[in-house]
């Protein structure tokens, strides 16, 4: 940020109350985008502080945070779940407050972030082990985009149409009335969660679970909608509410529990479908109105029976039986909007039904006190019930293609997992495992594919656990049966295809993790993975994919109340794909490389003179992305690098004033810029066949500063 701009900001904050917390002690990350996830929520915590969560004493305790922020800038993307989307003020309390009652009763209330349209509220009593009731509610505000634009008006609801005398055309250059017909199109939405529980222990052995969650979802999110060849970038509304309820009755005695559950989830979309009117010329009479259908209204329900079983003091078993049923029985919309053409529907509504199965067994063991044994087995079966139809099949409300059947899927996978660990003496491990996995599909490429993976991992320590390190290796088999098309669908696919989940691959692993003390005040961890992944067998698709990540940590304990840390991760992937233009033999080869480097450090010291806490923390990020493509007898091209940058700077202080009183001062700096070619520099009518957005990748720099007060109601 430039020093003028940066003497603004502070001058404008000045005498405006913030905080904003920075993850001092430990990084809870190495990648940039948990990097101020939860800024508004930290605090510096003396030396010696007291665990709060422990009902150590009766009464009322707890803390009241009140104070306020002020952002320099405005920026959609900052905003993006904090809630700080806007320049200026904003209000920020936090609640932590807890009592002890007698006869072990107690409630307490956390309320984080109050004030901000990302906030949260929980509170919870009762009396420990007999009930208690819960009561929870947050707001999460989700910033897509804010600089798109659309000429469309009523742009978010079900019913797009042109302004008045607009120009239809073949190309959005020849859209004279484009330009001034533009409107800003945010793309965000909010999604508010409330949700209501209780437990209550019937007997010492019987306990009952009730929990109950609605979540709901209003805002615009994007929408392609298509007349052959051409497209319009669309808002469409998002207005959902899923209810959640769990419930379930478990009885423990000395040899184990035994648990029954039900879950059930009801979606509920307000709007069945969107329509649009179209910008360009029809393609066919009647082909000026476009419509689609949003997500239809959908339920799931699923019966649970689970359990553990000690069966000697050296074996136990565990258990798991689930049923489930998935329905979507939403009233289709006519097949076409356009009243020229005709396509009758078979049925009213799909009348979807997806009965699942899951079985889970575990046997754990400890025969020989060096020897640990677990034993594995788990099947998944998903089994689509939906009766197959045929629908006259409509290309995007301009002419009738041929006819479609729909294609109920199912699967089911069975997974046999066994693994050994061993101790030699009291610092080295052996470990190692053998996992087969048959996956079985219908309506897809291959019916059949069998994976064996085998792997292996040595651990070992110096004295009191010192320098310990691990190497661990991994290989990986899958075959499939022969690909092709089924008899039950037509795949339109070049034969030399292979969809990479399906595909014949070999995996190769290594992990290797190390740590070392060569002072009592500093250790230094190493980690770094290595993954190649093999399509043998893929003449077209994906054809490899390696992957390089390496992690170095260093900690530094500088003083009795002052440490430092350094955290660098370095992550490489590889990718190689090759195509066909000719629906034959490989024409095009692509090979993608993306690269991440991340580096975070920072400092703190706490109990200055008994009366400061400070704090200093920051992160550098960078990724670039790159594309190559060759055609055979051409030389190869590269696609502009995508890249993205981040800085953030953090700074922390608390001053206790008195043993109650405590006043904390934040400055956060975060500038984040991204090139991505994808966006930039692409117009509404860059491309003559596609209506754009227009949106642009986002950059911005913000800072934030302030002041905020916390008063404890005890001391601590």
């Amino acid at each position: 940020m430039p020093t003028a701009r940066l003497r603004n900001n502070l001058i404008n904050v000045a005498s405006i109350l913030v905080f904003l917390l920075p993850h001092v002690l430990t990084p809870s990350s190495s990648t940039a985008e948990s990097v101020e996830k939860n800024m508004l929520k930290e605090d510096i915590k003396p030396s010696g502080w007291i665990c709060e969560l422990c009902p150590h004493t009766k009464g009322l305790h707890g803390r009241f945070e009140l104070g306020s922020a002020y952002i320099s800038d405005d920026s959609f993307k900052f905003g993006d779940y904090r809630g700080l989307e806007d320049k200026g003020p904003y209000a920020i309390g936090e609640i932590d407050l807890r009592y002890w009652g007698k006869g072990n009763s107690y409630w307490e209330m956390l309320g984080s972030d109050l004030g901000l349209d990302s906030r949260s509220l929980k509170i919870e009593g009762g009396q420990q082990g007999q009930y208690e009731v819960r009561l929870a509610y947050d707001l999460l505000q989700k910033q897509g985009d804010d600089s798109g634009k659309s000429p469309f008006l009523g742009s978010g609801g079900t019913n797009m149409t042109l302004p008045t005398g607009w120009t239809r055309a073949t190309s959005t250059g020849g859209m004279s009335q484009l330009t001034n017909a533009l409107r800003p199109m945010p793309i965000a939405h909010e999604r508010e969660n409330t949700q209501f529980g209780f437990s209550y222990l019937l007997t010492p052995q019987l306990k009952y679970v009730l929990d109950y969650r609605r979540e709901r979802r209003e805002g615009q999110g994007l929408h392609t909608g298509n007349f052959i060849i051409f497209t319009s970038i669309l808002a469409k509304p998002i207005d959902y509410t899923t209810d959640e309820i769990d419930a379930s009755i478990t009885y423990t005695n000395k040899q184990g529990l035994l648990s029954l559950e039900y879950y059930g989830s009801f979606f509920d979309s307000q709007h069945p479908s969107i329509t649009w009117e179209n910008p360009f010329t029809p393609l066919t009479t009647g082909g000026d109105r476009g419509r689609s259908a949003l997500a239809p209204d959908n339920q799931a329900h699923q019966i649970t029976l689970s359990g553990t079983y000690q069966l000697t003091i050296q074996t136990q078993a565990s258990g798991m039986l689930s049923f489930g049923r998935m329905t979507q029985d939403e009233a289709f919309i006519p097949s076409t909007i356009n009243a020229n053409l005709v396509g009758p529907l078979p049925i009213s509504s799909l009348d979807a039904k997806v009965n699942t199965t899951r079985l889970h067994l575990r046997l754990h063991s400890r025969p020989r006190a060096k020897l640990t044994l677990n034993l594995l087995y788990d099947l998944n079966n998903r089994k689509n019930k939906t009766a197959r139809k045929v629908y006259d099949f409509i290309e995007s409300d301009t002419f009738f293609s041929d006819t479609r059947t729909n294609i109920p899927y199912s699967f089911q996978r069975q997974n046999i997992d066994l693994k050994s660990n061993y101790r030699f003496g009291r610092r080295k491990r052996f470990s190692g495992g053998l996992n087969y996995e048959i996956y079985k599909r219908n309506f897809q490429e291959v019916s059949k594919t069998e994976e064996k993976t085998v792997w292996i991992k040595i651990s070992a320590s110096g004295n009191k656990g010192k320098r310990p390190v691990s190497l661990e290796i991994l290989h990986a088999d899958r075959d499939g049966k022969r690909y092709r098309g089924t008899d039950e669908i037509e795949t339109f696919q070049n034969p030399l295809l292979r969809k990479f989940n399906l595909a014949d691959r070999t995996r190769d692993q290594a992990r290797l993790k190390f740590s070392l003390t060569p002072h009592q005040r500093l250790n230094v961890a190493l980690s770094s993975e290595v993954n190649s992944d093999d399509y043998k067998d893929s003449v077209l698709g994906l054809t490899g994919s390696d992957r390089l990540n390496i992690v170095i940590d260093v900690s530094l304990l500088l003083f009795e109340n002052g440490s430092f840390y350094t955290l660098f991760s370095h992550e490489k992937i590889k990718s190689d794909q090759a195509g066909s233009q000719s629906f034959g033999a490989p024409d095009w080869f692509a090979h993608n490389r993306d690269m991440i480097n991340t580096l975070s450090s920072g400092f703190s010291f706490s109990n200055i003179n008994g009366l400061w806490n400070v704090g200093l923390d920051f992160t550098y990020s960078k990724s670039i992305g790159a594309i190559e493509a060759r055609t055979l007898g051409r030389t190869a091209e590269t696609f502009p690098e995508l890249k993205t940058r981040l800085y953030s700077a953090r700074l922390s202080a608390n001053y206790q004033i008195n043993p109650r009183l405590t006043m904390k001062a934040r400055y956060f700096y975060e500038a984040y810029k991204t090139r991505d070619w994808t966006l930039d520099g692409l117009a509404v009518n860059t491309v003559s066949n596609v209506l754009a957005s227009g949106a642009e990748s986002p950059n911005y720099k913000v800072s934030v500063i302030g002041l905020w007060f916390s008063y404890a109601l005890s001391k601590d």
